[in-house]
C-alpha cells in the first residue's frame, strides 16, 4: 500500500492491488478508519513518545480517468520509490474523505483532535 494526503488534509488517497482483502472490504463498506503511527522509531522502554494518528472518514475507489491521473501523479511526487508499484496494472487508487481525525502521543495523551 502507498499513500499520500491533500495540502489541506481533507482528503487520504492511496493504492493497493486490486485482489487484496483490503480492497474487498472498503468495496464492501466505504466507511474507513485508518492508524497511522511511528513506533518503530522509538525503543520498547519509550513508547510513550510514539505518535498515533486515527482517521476516520468515507472512502471511494477512483474510477474517473482524469482523477486517477492527479491521484497517481500525487502519489508518484510524494513516493517515487513506488513507481513500479504504482504503474501496475492491478493497482486500484481510493480517495478516503477525511471525516475527523485523533493524534495521540503514546496511549493516554491526545495532542489534536477535531470532528
Amino acid at each position: 500500500m502507498a499513500y499520500a494526503v491533500s495540502e489541506d488534509c481533507t482528503f487520504f488517497f492511496m493504492a493497493t492491488y486490486r485482489n487484496t482483502t483490503k480492497f474487498a472490504n472498503i468495496q464492501a463498506n466505504p466507511n474507513v478508519c485508518l492508524l497511522l503511527d511511528d513506533r518503530n522509531k522509538h525503543s520498547v522502554r519509550d513508547r510513550e513518545a510514539t505518535l498515533a494518528l486515527t482517521m476516520r472518514g468515507r472512502a471511494a475507489i477512483v474510477q474517473d480517468q482524469p482523477e486517477r491521473k492527479v491521484v497517481a501523479a500525487l502519489l508518484h511526487e510524494k513516493l517515487p520509490h513506488f513507481r513500479k508499484f504504482l504503474a501496475g496494472i492491478e493497482i486500484e487508487f481510493i480517495k478516503i474523505h477525511v471525516a475527523d481525525y485523533l493524534l495521540m502521543q503514546g496511549p493516554t495523551t491526545t495532542i489534536d483532535e477535531e470532528h
